[in-house]
C-alpha cells in the first residue's frame, strides 16, 4: 500500500511548532517569531492570475493561515501581527537536498530563511542544541511529518543556493499529522489473515512511517531496524519504541 492518501488521509493538517528554545508543541497561533516568519515566508505560494487566491502546496498553505499570518503574492510579502517579510528570492524544493530556502526582508533586514528534514537542515546548523534530535525524533515516533526550520542573517543580493543555506541558527520544528484511515487496520488485518504479506511504501521519515504502520497492523510494538546513512556508508540501527 501507498501511505498517504491510502492507508492514511490525504489531508495533512498543523499539529504545532516547537520554538528555538525547544519545549512542547504549541499551536501555530503561538509560534515564537523566529519560527513563525519561516513557516510564513518560506514557502512557494503564488497568486492565481484573476485573483488574489493563493494556490500551492496545500500543506503551505494551511500552515500560514494557521500562523494568523497573511502573504500577499503581487508584493510577494508575509505580514504577522509584528512583522513582515519580503521575498527576494527563492530556491524552490529539492526532493535531493529535501529542503527550500529563500532570501527575504525580515523587517528591512536580508535574512536567509530554510525549512526541509531535521536531517537536511540539521547538518546546516552552526550549531545544533542538544534538544534538537530528541524532539525531531520523538515527534516522528507519533506519527507526526517534522519539518526543521532555521535562518540566519545574509546579503540581500547572494545567489548561489549554497551561500544561503549554511552557518544557519535553528527556528524551532513544525510538526504536521495526517490522520489514518478508519478502515485501514480492518483491511491490512484481513489480509494479513488470508495469508497475503502487506507492505507499505513511502517518502516519509522512517519514524512516521513507522508509526503509521504500528496503527495499521503492519508492524507490531517491537522496536524496528532502520537503515540509515552514516557518514559516507550505511548502517542499521533498532527504532521506535
Amino acid at each position: 500500500f501507498d501511505k498517504t492518501g491510502t492507508l492514511t488521509t490525504d489531508r495533512l493538517v498543523p499539529a504545532g511548532v516547537v520554538g528555538p528554545a525547544g519545549g512542547a508543541l504549541r499551536p501555530f497561533a503561538e509560534a515564537p517569531p523566529e519560527a513563525a516568519v519561516v513557516v510564513a515566508a518560506c514557502h512557494a505560494l503564488v497568486g492565481a492570475d484573476d485573483d488574489d487566491t493563493l494556490v500551492g502546496d496545500p500543506i503551505e498553505l494551511t500552515a500560514v493561515r494557521a500562523l494568523g499570518w497573511t502573504y500577499d503574492p503581487k508584493a510577494e510579502t508575509a505580514r504577522g501581527p509584528r512583522t513582515a517579510a519580503r521575498i527576494r528570492r527563492r530556491f524552490h524544493f529539492s526532493s535531493a537536498l529535501q529542503r527550500m530556502s529563500v532570501v527575504a526582508d525580515v523587517d528591512g533586514v536580508a535574512t536567509a530563511l530554510v525549512k526541509g528534514s531535521p536531517e537536511a537542515v540539521g547538518a546546516l546548523l552552526r550549531q545544533a542544541p542538544a534538544w534538537f534530535e530528541p524532539a525531531y525524533v520523538g515527534l516522528a515516533e507519533r506519527g507526526l511529518r517534522v519539518l526543521a526550520l532555521a535562518s540566519r542573517r545574509c546579503d540581500g543580493d547572494v545567489e548561489r543556493r549554497d551561500d544561503v543555506e549554511r552557518d544557519l541558527e535553528l527556528c524551532g520544528l513544525a510538526a504536521f499529522e495526517c490522520k489514518t484511515r478508519a478502515d485501514s487496520r480492518v483491511v491490512v488485518t484481513a489480509l494479513a489473515q488470508s495469508a497475503h504479506r502487506v507492505a507499505m511504501v513511502t517518502g516519509d521519515a522512517p519514524l512516521t512511517a513507522l508509526h503509521v504502520a504500528r496503527e495499521c497492523n503492519i508492524a507490531d510494538g517491537r522496536p524496528a531496524l532502520v537503515l540509515e546513512a552514516c557518514g559516507g556508508g550505511a548502517r542499521w540501527a533498532s527504532r521506535g519504541r
